[in-house]
């Protein structure tokens, strides 16, 4: 193909509806909200161990766009790009023992991922245009998608930390030696 001919299928496919020559990957972690709520541990020895209890609502999101656009060299008739992703909320519980000097360290053993219940809506094949959606296209509902995520933690994020708390008293509660737990 000669130089004119290069530069008009760059031209046609900038130009072209939905066309984005570059991909579209995201992978992150968006923070929603985070609380705290603490607790003091009595052993029947006397020794008391405090306890920092953190919540974190966050939304993981991964999208990612596979396939390639219409070009004429080399020669590709149809723009097949399609556009994949998955918004995962979740509410995270980690502990620590708050030692005398005020620094914390975490109790690994007593953290857990609590799964938001939610759906997403997800890609579409566009009957009008005859190819998958790609993420040009798709940005509105990946959007809406990411919102609605975002929405469900904070809806469920006071429901999972009184559940939760209690869960982590509960289980403290039958650890050989506690008499009491204050607090909370």
């Amino acid at each position: 193909m000669n130089r004119f001919g290069k530069l008009a299928a760059l031209v046609l496919a900038t130009l072209s509806p939905g066309v984005c020559l570059a991909r579209s990957e995201i992978d992150q972690v968006k923070p929603v909200q985070q609380q705290e709520r603490s607790m003091v541990v009595e052993y029947k020895s006397g020794e008391k161990i405090k306890y920092a209890v953190v919540f974190v609502g966050a939304v993981h999101v991964n999208r990612f766009e596979d396939g390639n656009p219409s070009t004429l060299d080399p020669f590709h008739p149809f723009d097949d790009r399609k556009c994949h992703w998955t918004v995962t909320p979740s509410i995270t519980r980690q502990t620590f023992i708050v030692l005398p000097d005020g620094e914390r360290a975490e109790k690994r053993d007593l953290a857990f991922v609590y799964n938001v219940p939610f759906s997403n809506q997800g890609s579409d094949f566009v009957l009008m245009q005859l190819r998958p959606e790609n993420c040009s296209d798709a940005q509105a509902r990946f959007d809406s998608d990411v919102n609605n995520g975002v929405a469900s933690v904070n809806r469920d994020m006071s429901a999972v930390l009184d559940r939760a708390y209690n869960e982590l008293r509960e289980f403290i509660k039958k650890k050989e030696g506690v008499a009491q737990i204050v607090g909370g």
